[in-house]
């Protein structure tokens, strides 16, 4: 049985309540959001705190047809929904916060900080949004500093030393938040003697929002995030009985993410611009014993450095009451990033998976191999690039109790991978061979792949 205590000491005039004020940072469709044929969940700044939803993780209860499973470790941001969704590639749910679409998903799963509502529009989404929207679009929408009355301080404690502070504090354009959470872990590594999964994360987030003209809108945000944690809390499963977590390499993940995004409105008498530009950096850190057993069999490593800029425009009608709502925009974004992935074979597992498979088929008149490395890596460095721009439209005509909505994008994307993989060990034939003898095998190249597409 899990226990948490929660304590606010104030709260947010609730100002954002109605879909046409959250219009500022409006999903892209070209009628309101209410007369979207598409199943749409809207969770409220309310409903937020009181299903203690703090994190993309904890939505799977509430929205239906969404799994978003916990694998261990924030690194796997997997999610599922109406059956769809991939174990470790592009997830099929998009991400924007404040109309700032998240290209990269091992940022999806962080603590949200001063969130006023979560849209969950559900169902394809390529035509507008492009890539990662195949199952539908998450969109998150942060308080305003003129929603604010006064400073919100919560905290909550919980079971196994679960400890979360979250602040938020305007001033006059302004608007503040920091965000911290803290857990002692829920399951215990027995080879160690301690928890195999804490967490340690620090959040804060800078937005600020300016109406010069009244037709002129600009707003910038900035979010800042750092976590360490274990995880990966996996035991052998046989016969029906499930064994305790007991490992003895390390296991655990680092990550450190800024995301920067800068919104404009210019609203005319028939015609309104949109324009939104992003910049996010990642730099993360995964160790993880891969054959969670006591035996140093081998262990994987992941660090991985990436950076990303997008650049979006959209024109649509100012008046969405018309006969004829219609919306065209443009997008572009490009993404690098260094993925450095090492296997390291360790002494248990050279004995268990190299020597002894290969000497069970070497003659013994020959001899048998021996490696006298106490581990070795088969090392993994993969450069990626990827660029693309997009041209869509979508309009929506209404006659009566009918409406008709068709939308078209261009689509053109591009990639590049360097990839460098190296193993090298010493090895040796007893009794032929009186020393060892070094061997490696590297393995490098280029790939790159384009195409453009119409949906």
């Amino acid at each position: 049985m899990e226990m948490l205590i929660g304590l606010a000491l104030s709260f947010p005039t609730g100002k954002d309540t109605t879909l046409a004020s959250a219009k500022v940072v409006a999903l892209k469709e070209s009628i309101p959001l209410e007369l979207v044929p598409s199943p749409v969940t809207r969770i409220s700044s309310t409903e937020l705190g009181r299903d203690g939803i703090y994190r993309q993780g904890k939505l799977s209860g509430v929205v239906p047809g969404l799994l978003i499973p916990d694998y261990g470790a924030s690194l796997t941001s997997t999610i599922y929904i109406r059956g769809m969704g991939s174990r470790m590639e592009n997830p099929v749910l998009g991400l924007y916060i404040d109309g700032i679409p998240v290209l990269e998903k091992n940022m999806y799963d962080t603590d949200w900080l001063s969130v006023s509502s979560a849209t969950i529009l559900r169902g394809p989404q390529g035509t507008l949004y492009g890539r990662n929207t195949m199952g539908g679009v998450l969109d998150l929408r942060t308080i305003s500093a003129r929603n604010l009355d006064k400073p919100v301080v919560s905290l909550e404690y919980g079971t196994a030393n679960f400890l979360r502070f979250s602040g938020i504090a305007s001033s006059g354009q302004h608007i503040f938040s920091v965000g911290f959470r803290h857990s002692g872990g829920y399951f215990t590594n027995e080879y160690k003697g301690r928890a195999c999964d804490p967490y340690d994360g620090l959040s804060a987030r800078w937005k600020w929002e300016n109406n010069p003209t009244g037709r002129f809108i600009i707003s910038n945000s900035l979010h800042a995030s750092a976590s360490k944690e274990g995880g990966f809390a996996y035991g052998r499963y046989e016969d029906g009985i499930l064994y305790p977590v007991s490992y003895n390499g390390e296991s655990g993940y680092k990550r450190l993410s800024v995301l920067e995004g800068l919104r404009a409105r210019l609203s005319g008498d028939m015609l309104t611009l949109d324009c939104a530009a992003s910049a996010q950096v990642l730099a993360d850190d995964m160790k993880m014993d891969q054959d969670y057993t006591v035996q140093d069999i081998f262990s994987l490593g992941q660090i991985q450095k990436s950076g990303a800029l997008t650049l979006e425009a959209i024109v649509r009608n100012s008046d969405s009451s018309r006969a004829w709502n219609h919306l065209t925009g443009v997008f572009a974004f490009g993404r690098s990033s260094g993925l450095d992935a090492p296997v390291t074979f360790r002494r248990d597992g050279i004995q268990t998976l190299i020597l002894d498979n290969a000497n069970r088929n070497i003659p013994a008149e020959i001899g048998y191999l021996e490696i006298s490395d106490t581990e070795f890596p088969v090392d993994s460095y993969f450069s990626i690039t990827t660029a693309g721009a997009a041209l869509f439209h979508e309009s929506s005509v209404t006659e009566g109790r009918w409406r008709l909505t068709a939308g078209i994008r261009l689509d053109y994307e591009a990639g590049w991978m360097d990839y460098d993989c190296l193993s090298s060990l010493h090895y040796r034939f007893e009794p032929i061979m009186k020393t060892d003898k070094a061997f490696s095998l590297p393995y490098s190249g280029s790939l790159g792949h384009s195409r453009m597409q119409v949906l």
